[in-house]
């Protein structure tokens, strides 16, 4: 089962994109920490969702699972800051792996736009 599976990998953080009263209570039923941070996707995260989600991650001296519903493109969109913002990669390394997991360019590109202009008026975690 999957809480089994995410108990073995350590996980004790959940951190939804696309949080549910579902999500909510089988968080706290199973005894994890639910840090929701909702964003459109139409629009993409605002720089204060990001900040809160480095906030977030930054702080986390555990492995967090990130969810999300249908999972490819705004997971894609907060993975591709994690990887920028915390991981250092490239942007062309961020964009590749994105696609690679399913995620479009096209369909995404405000998105994208959000997340890349972030470094611009980025503050440090």
């Amino acid at each position: 089962n999957a809480v089994t599976e995410l108990k073995k990998m350590g996980i004790t953080t959940i951190i939804s994109i696309t949080p549910s009263d579902v999500g909510r209570f089988r968080s706290n039923l199973y005894g994890f920490n639910l840090i929701e941070i909702p964003f459109a996707s139409t629009t993409g995260p605002s720089p204060q969702v990001l900040d809160k989600f480095l906030q977030a991650v930054s702080k986390q001296n555990e492995i967090f699972y990130l969810h999300a519903h249908g999972a490819t493109h705004r997971a894609g969109i907060i993975g591709m800051a994690f990887r920028l913002y915390v991981q250092n990669w490239s942007i062309d390394d961020a964009i590749n792996e994105f696609e690679r997991l399913g995620g479009s360019v096209l369909e995404s590109g405000t998105m994208i736009q959000n997340v890349l202009a972030y470094q611009n008026n980025r503050s440090a975690p």
